[in-house]
């Protein structure tokens, strides 16, 4: 039943986009003709992305949600798509929860400066998404988005303090002491004794964010001051510039 109602929620949407390209087709042709037929280039680390200057008009971002939600695509140029999307044409999580995984987390950035309360939904459906990258992103946009005040969001965040997933933990901390949300240095504290150098470093880099004074003054802080991995070191040598 759950399937059969999300493929009838995206067709919905589906139809709703092409109703729009359609509009866009009648009065640009030769611009709807050039996004179909649009062929990605791939940078430096083998990625998929579109180097074109019209791509950046409201008609040309209407066609590449078309395209995009079309679904004809490989999820490769899909994702391609997605980071070619502004974020005046970002997508609501009712429509992003309906992509593949790489696709979700791609079309995560339209919410890096915008939006509000649907920037809310997007990204406290990111933090519970099923897919750890989803999860990453949304994390990684929420540090960037302190003006997002939401408990939803939060409480999310602190959860994610104890995922199974390192680079969800390292992410959380971090996101955490930029957005210097209530309760962070509680909730970021017990990561000190965490089983991975990274987010130990960045436990205590973080905490020094928050109250530097503070966090100098933990006897888990100062414990860490002989821990010989680099990303520690370089948390304390942070901790001394600031």
């Amino acid at each position: 039943m759950k399937t059969m109602i999300l493929g009838l929620l995206l067709v919905g949407l589906t139809a709703n986009a092409s109703t729009a390209a359609d509009t866009v087709r009648e009065r640009n042709p030769e611009l709807a003709e050039h996004v179909d037929a649009l062929e990605p280039m791939k940078n430096r680390a083998g990625k998929y992305y579109f180097p074109d200057s019209r791509l950046v008009s409201a008609d040309a971002q209407v066609l590449l949600i078309d395209r995009l939600l079309g679904g004809e695509d490989e999820p490769a140029v899909q994702v391609a798509l997605a980071y070619a999307l502004d974020g005046k044409h970002r997508l609501s999580w009712d429509v992003i929860s309906t992509q593949p995984a790489s696709v979700r987390a791609a079309l995560l950035s339209g919410y890096k400066k915008h939006g509000d309360a649907d920037a809310v939904d997007a990204l406290s459906g990111g933090l519970a998404d099923a897919s750890d990258a989803v999860r990453f992103e949304a994390i990684r946009l929420l540090g960037r988005r302190p003006d997002l005040k939401s408990a939803r969001l939060v409480d999310g965040l602190k959860q994610a303090l104890a995922s199974d997933v390192v680079d969800i933990r390292w992410a959380a901390v971090r996101a955490l002491a930029w957005r210097d949300d209530a309760g962070a240095f509680q909730a970021i504290q017990p990561l000190l004794a965490d089983k991975d150098a990274k987010v130990r470093g960045a436990a205590v880099r973080s905490l020094g964010i928050l109250d530097k004074a503070r966090a100098l003054g933990l006897s888990d802080v100062d414990r860490l001051r002989n821990d010989p991995n680099p990303h520690v070191k370089r948390a304390f040598r942070s901790l001394a510039r600031d």
